[in-house]
């Protein structure tokens, strides 16, 4: 672009020069036609460094112009340059994050179906012991039922054996009594018999002898 620019520039110097060599050409037929002033072709070399001046200027500006565009593309090279190595340092920590996060992905996932997998197990021991829990309250209320029926049974066992042994007693008692009474009435018949017989037979001898 610097050598382009240059070129310009030297092509329009040499367009101007080319002017400037038409206007003396154009002086000099201007001579032959009519005798021109010595201050008029003063004016017109005067005009023509002037342009050659203004068209340095402009050649200066122009090359200067230039190379500030070449500073200014060289620091935009060094920021593309640094800015594409921090773009791979990024593409390079994105990559590695991503992989991290995938990894730490995959790793949640495992352990979130083994928190899933506790937690079934958990609930189903929760339903089991609830389960166990109130078979427990339903056996040891059953137990207390069944200790309470038994002691009443027990006590019944125990008046019942009680009332059993005083009608034992009772009954021996009573079967003596009732086997002394009837020896005692065995005896009393044996007696009033005795006693009617004589009787009867002092009656029968008092007769007797009244006669």
């Amino acid at each position: 672009m610097k050598y382009w620019i240059l070129a310009l520039s030297l092509f329009a110097s040499a367009h101007a020069f080319a002017d400037l060599g038409s206007k003396a050409e154009d002086l000099s037929t201007e001579n032959e036609a009519e005798t021109m002033e010595v201050y008029d072709q003063q004016a017109i070399v005067n005009e023509a460094k002037k342009e050659s001046a203004q068209l340095e200027r402009e050649t200066n500006r122009l090359q200067a112009q230039m190379k500030q565009l070449q500073n200014q593309s060289s620091n935009l090279q060094q920021r593309i340059g640094t800015a594409q190595d921090r773009y791979q340092q990024i593409a390079k920590l994105s990559r590695e994050t991503q992989i991290q996060a995938n990894k730490l992905k995959a790793n949640r996932d495992k352990l979130k179906a083994q928190l899933d997998g506790i937690k079934a197990k958990a609930d189903q021991a929760t339903s089991r012991l609830k389960s166990a829990q109130e078979l427990e309250s339903t056996l040891s209320k059953d137990i207390r039922d069944t200790t309470r029926e038994k002691s009443k049974l027990e006590a019944r066992q125990r008046d019942a054996d009680a009332k059993l042994q005083r009608a034992a007693k009772n009954i021996k008692r009573l079967r003596s009594q009732q086997k002394k009474m009837s020896q005692d009435n065995s005896r009393m018949q044996g007696k009033v018999a005795h006693s009617e017989e004589r009787a009867a037979t002092l009656s029968d001898n008092s007769l007797e002898y009244e006669l």
